[in-house]
């Protein structure tokens, strides 16, 4: 009932349908490739666009002939009291990492034993908002992820974590492999940046110690010099088997601007209609306007649909940014609502109509509705299982929900993960999980996720 151990860690089209099954343009790819054959394994789904407060659910895996289809729902939470980082790096980037956050940060799938061969991946992000009653209507579409190839003789593959940082700054850049185990001894670690390419060598060998964690990657961690912005590439250089392999790239980025939607008011009063307005950086009043304005409440999320209309050729005496398009929402019930921006065509919402490809709205901020932040928390607590802590343990009832692996996702208020575990049980079981990460005289929120899907807030008041 307390079994519990560390593990990693939307699709949402508003538009018009788009044909299932074809075939786009995608930065998706998976690892390890290539696979074991005649073994299962665990099939990490890179290149998901996500940020640091994204969390990944319902992953499933349907295998047919020679393709595989995955299958996941990506859901982004956390009251954000401020506009969400701007880069690709998350804020704990600069504290560390560890090997589950970087499984935290993608989708991962239980892969059944698999027969040597090629196989066409597919994978298709499921918006939350499907599985709940009533349910939505939103098309949904697979993207090709390419060949996975599966074989007997499988070649050491490499993770970075973290695959981005910013650019000034040391950090520790860890180097994960399947292929190495919690057994694992490194030493003489060397990191040589030369002309963009970055080489990481060091010996390995196995400690006479059992370990039982096929779970998660293991590997040597560099202590690395702040870097410029730019691409880096990455080589691996096992010093007893002496030979180079690539390893990926590491990305440093700079500052860039805020392009993002987010909210001018982060929170507004329960029970009362009220006026929204969406910002961004890059956007002024003067040559720009917005039209068709639309507002859904659905499934505890607020999908903002408008039209865009610039107009480059004014010339602006004062062009005030940011600026952005306003909706009136009727009243809501107190809660934490994710907002989801969605710029239309004129033409999808005016005759003659037109089908462009099916767009990817995401969570890009969250409303909080509530009269107190004190009432919220009060609510909170009161529509979940109380929690008591007892030094840096929380210990709760498992709520409703289907039996068996559940997760639980600690973040801070503003939506950063912590740390993230697993607990096995079934609704009713007394259960716990660490907190420790979470920082003393502060309150943080647990996401339970049973495995169904269903999902509920706990306030963690330390």
């Amino acid at each position: 009932m307390n079994a519990l151990t560390l593990t990693r860690p939307v699709l949402l089209a508003l538009g018009l349908a788009a044909a299932v099954g074809a075939q786009t343009t995608s930065a998706l790819s998976v690892a390890p490739n290539p696979a074991p054959a005649n073994k299962a394994f665990q099939l990490l789904l890179q290149g998901v666009a996500t940020d640091c407060y994204t969390t990944f659910t319902r992953e499933s895996v349907t295998v047919s002939d020679a393709r595989i289809d995955l299958r996941y729902t990506a859901f982004s939470s956390g009251i954000v009291t401020d506009p969400k980082p701007v880069s690709p790096v998350c804020p704990v980037a600069a504290t560390g990492h560890s090997a589950a956050s970087l499984l935290a940060s993608m989708p991962v799938f239980a892969m059944p034993a698999l027969k040597a061969g090629k196989y066409q991946v597919w994978a298709t992000s499921m918006p939350e908002c499907l599985f709940s009653e009533p349910s939505c209507k939103i098309a949904v579409r697979p993207d090709s992820v390419g060949i996975l190839v599966v074989q007997g003789d499988v070649p050491m593959s490499y993770m970075l974590n973290p695959s981005a940082t910013p650019e000034g700054q040391a950090f520790a850049l860890q180097l994960l492999s399947y292929g190495f185990t919690c057994a694992t001894a490194f030493d003489q670690l060397s990191a040589v940046v030369s002309d963009g390419v970055i080489t990481l060598s060091f010996s390995d060998q196995e400690l006479p110690k059992g370990c039982m964690d096929t779970y998660n990657p293991y590997g040597p961690t560099f202590q690395m010099p702040a870097l410029k912005a730019g691409s880096y590439k990455v080589r691996v250089n096992r010093l007893q088997l002496n030979a180079v392999v690539d390893a990926g790239v590491l990305l440093v980025t700079g500052a860039t601007a805020h392009t993002d939607w987010y909210l001018k008011e982060h929170t507004v009063a329960a029970d009362k209609a009220f006026s929204m307005q969406l910002l961004r950086d890059d956007i002024g009043n003067c040559q720009t306007s917005f039209s068709h304005e639309s507002v859904t409440v659905v499934s505890g999320s607020i999908y903002a649909s408008f039209v865009l209309e610039s107009y480059p050729d004014r010339v602006c005496v004062m062009d005030v940014r940011p600026f952005g398009p306003s909706f009136s929402v009727s009243a809501l019930k107190a809660g934490i609502y994710p907002v989801l921006p969605e710029q239309l065509m004129l033409c999808q919402v005016t005759q003659p109509m037109c089908y462009p490809p099916v767009k990817v709205p995401t969570a890009t901020d969250t409303l909080v509705v509530t009269k107190t932040a004190a009432l919220l928390l009060s609510e909170m607590r009161a529509r979940g299982p109380k929690v008591e802590l007892r030094g840096q343990t929380a210990f709760f009832t498992l709520p409703a929900g289907q039996a068996g692996t559940w997760r639980a996702v600690l973040t801070t208020l503003d939506g950063r993960i912590l740390a993230e575990a697993r607990v096995a049980g079934s609704p009713g079981d007394r259960v716990s999980v660490p907190v420790g990460q979470a920082p003393a005289h502060s309150l943080n929120l647990l996401r339970l996720i049973s495995p169904d899907g269903r999902q509920r807030l706990l306030p963690i008041l330390k």
